[in-house]
């Protein structure tokens, strides 16, 4: 609950900057929230908060459920031995590895529900919320480029930041597991 408040609660903001990357017109994220509240209210700044809300839980199970995966994997039965920090490094990075579908498809809708605007001027929303975007998606552009178009990337910067994540986690808190 607490990671879903928040995202809740910096949307806006990240909405801002995924703007700002994608139409070079605005001048700053104060620009862009201003010009968005007044062409599409209050609700426009939360276009596509769904996507990560919803897959914000679904990310971090794959990404429990894959770090245990890989310390049961280095423990080889063994659930007394402590795990190297080479160890819990690679699990961490492969726990990355596989939640970074799921990431790449909730990234990936949230960004067209902030980016795109509907035809007819204004910033009304071109779909209605995050299942239809999802649905359009794949319908036009086919589901690996409609939803896992730069899953390349999403992997590069998953990948890592879990190998860190996790032993970093363990460390602080004490004992190797999550």
């Amino acid at each position: 609950m607490g990671g879903v408040f928040g995202i809740t609660l910096i949307f806006p903001l990240d909405t801002a900057k995924v703007r700002q990357q994608a139409y070079p017109h605005y001048k700053g994220p104060v620009d862009v929230i201003r010009s968005m509240v007044r062409e599409g209210g209050i609700g426009s700044l939360y276009r596509g908060l769904l996507s990560p809300q919803a897959g914000f839980g679904v990310t971090f199970a794959i990404s429990f459920a894959g770090y245990g995966q890989g310390t049961r994997f280095f423990r080889d039965g063994n659930t007394e031995r402590e795990l190297t920090l080479g160890e819990m490094t690679a699990a961490g990075a492969w726990a990355g590895l596989l939640q970074s579908p799921a990431r790449q498809v909730f990234e990936r809708v949230k960004s067209v529900m902030q980016v795109q605007k509907g035809g007819g001027g204004g910033d009304k929303a071109p779909y209605k919320w995050s299942g239809e975007c999802v649905v359009q998606l794949v319908k036009k552009e086919g589901l690996y480029q409609g939803l896992f178009r730069g899953l390349d990337a999403t992997v590069l910067r998953e990948l890592p930041q879990f190998a860190v994540y996790y032993p970093i986690v363990s460390f602080w808190e004490g004992r190797e597991g999550v």
